[in-house]
């Protein structure tokens, strides 16, 4: 169907289309706006590491011998001092009962001499001996007294020889291996346990060159577990290891981590550092909705500007921005605190586009 005027003629449907399209500009587009939020900001640096133990031990027993008994077994939870392991102490213990023998001998042997010296001092001051024979006396008990003392010196290194029959544990940890059983034959400085400790580790991370002026021991780091993503540690830098790889132009540090109250924190589980590597500062912060990203990498939001008619429009700003965090982002350049963003209703606007906002869009 044609509509017909004087020398022109235009069909229906394109009049509706142009009429519908000049009403839409005339009511413009509805958005919801938002005021970016200014919030403070640190530059930060997050690394990748693994988890190791700050004390890793390989336990051997103290004397040559016949394993007698192993009380633990790899993944067993041990304490300070618990006994892991035990030699056949048999010999020993004979030896020892041998010491303790001779020790009660040389007591009584030393109370008969101070009796005797005793008695004689009474006699040499009434002049009934030869002051000779009492200091012969004397001399025999402090003979008594020093032989006494070998004597339980002797036992005492037979008592510390069959305690070294035991292997106990050097601090509290996990036992990761058992590398013997009983009956076998097993000598100093042979490896029959490894034990680790789980309550203190540490985070072996590879620092890139460029950083390392920036970070220094005792600064404090965040570390979550790739196992545990959910869960925040705190830590610190125990060590920055002053050798680089030359090949990868990086340095080790050694990042504490207290885990005495996170069981699951164990050696050999991956980890990302993060630490904070600048001063603090004031960024502006936007929901990512307002956020428009191009193929091409180039990023914009749509700001509300005033036209030169009085109207309210909308303008392409090309910002560049910083760390998302959450459903925000910041935002580095390219817009001003006092500017509102458009965060709803900006996928079809074009530059200078009336606009309008909608009531409560401000957030």
């Amino acid at each position: 169907m044609n509509l017909t005027f004087p020398g022109r003629s235009f069909p229906l449907i394109g009049l509706c289309l142009w009429a519908w399209s000049g009403a839409l500009i005339a009511q413009g587009a509805e958005v919801r706006v938002v005021q970016p939020q200014t919030r403070s900001a640190s530059d930060t640096l997050t690394l990748t590491g693994s988890v190791t133990a700050e004390r890793d031990a390989s336990l051997s027993p103290r004397l040559s011998g016949l394993v007698d008994s192993v009380a633990v077994d790899a993944g067993a939870r041990v304490t300070q001092g618990d006994t892991l392991l035990m030699l056949d102490d048999t010999l020993a213990e004979l030896a020892l009962a041998r010491a303790e023998v001779a020790v009660d001998e040389g007591r009584t042997r030393l109370e008969d001499a101070r009796r005797l010296r005793d008695e004689q001092e009474t006699l040499a001051r009434d002049g009934r001996i030869p002051a000779s024979t009492y200091k012969s006396q004397q001399a025999e008990a402090r003979l008594a007294e020093a032989a006494l003392e070998r004597l339980r010196a002797e036992a005492a290194e037979v008592r510390e020889r069959v305690a070294r029959h035991a292997l106990v544990a050097p601090f509290d940890g996990v036992i990761r291996a058992r590398l013997t059983d009983p009956g076998e034959w097993v000598d100093t400085g042979t490896a029959v346990l490894e034990l680790v400790a789980t309550d203190r580790v540490r985070v072996d991370v590879q620092v890139p060159q460029q950083y390392i002026a920036v970070l220094a021991e005792g600064d404090e780091a965040e570390v979550r577990l790739d196992a545990l993503p959910d869960r925040a540690l705190s830590g610190r830098i125990g060590a920055m290891v002053p050798v680089s790889d030359a090949q990868a132009r990086t340095f080790l540090a050694r990042v504490v981590v207290d885990a005495s109250e996170h069981d699951r924190v164990l050696p050999g589980l991956s980890a990302r550092v993060t630490f904070s590597i600048g001063g603090v500062e004031d960024r502006l912060s936007i929901p990512r909705d307002a956020v428009t990203r191009y193929p091409d990498g180039t990023t914009v939001v749509w700001t509300v500007e005033q036209g030169d008619g009085g109207e309210t429009i909308a303008q392409r700003r090309r910002v560049t921005l910083g760390a998302a965090r959450g459903e925000a982002v910041d935002v580095l350049e390219g817009l001003e605190a006092d500017t509102r963003v458009v965060v709803r209703g900006n996928e079809r606007l074009r530059e200078g586009q009336r606009i309008e906002v909608l009531e409560g869009g401000d957030d």
